[in-house]
């Protein structure tokens, strides 16, 4: 029976490569780079699999990224059992980019016992501005109970 992991510990052996992305981040192509006091950086090749019918990066691929980036912020600041959860995400679409590696800063913004703002610029290989987001999380206790079979192992849980 699988428990419930410390998110910062599981940060942590993603970046020691010891343990592999989350499925959504494999899935396209999302690695995380660096995460440590309140920020995170991720990193994304852009590939066809990644465009809208415009052919520029699809403005969801873009969010997700953002999320990632916001999300792991905060996770750097929890204590090992807190757990967080994305609660809102606003983004701002400043360029469209075509090809080239993105790179995605989140930042925590402010802290308290129940609460992460944090916000995140994604930039392109030339340090332009593409995207800019801010991102409410809430923070709780994880629960102590175990993982069902049907649960995503890393995931946050809102019913926690």
């Amino acid at each position: 029976m699988r428990v419930r992991p410390d998110l910062r510990q599981a940060v942590a052996a993603q970046l020691a490569g010891e343990t592999p992305p989350p499925p959504a981040e494999q899935l396209l192509g999302i690695r995380l780079v660096s995460s440590a006091d309140g920020g995170a950086v991720f990193e994304l090749e852009v590939a066809e699999r990644h465009l809208s019918p415009t052919g520029a990066v699809h403005g969801g691929i873009l969010a997700t990224l953002a999320d990632g980036a916001m999300a792991t912020a905060v996770v750097s600041t929890l204590a090992p059992e807190e757990t967080c959860l994305t609660l809102e995400l606003k983004i701002n679409f400043v360029r469209a980019v075509f090809a080239g590696t993105l790179v995605a800063r989140g930042s925590t913004i402010a802290r308290t016992r129940t609460t992460g703002i944090a916000e995140c610029r994604v930039t392109d290989q030339d340090d332009r501005l593409v995207a800019h987001a801010t991102s409410t999380l809430t923070i709780q206790r994880r629960s102590r109970r175990p993982l069902a079979d049907t649960e995503t192992q890393g995931a946050p849980d809102a019913r926690a």
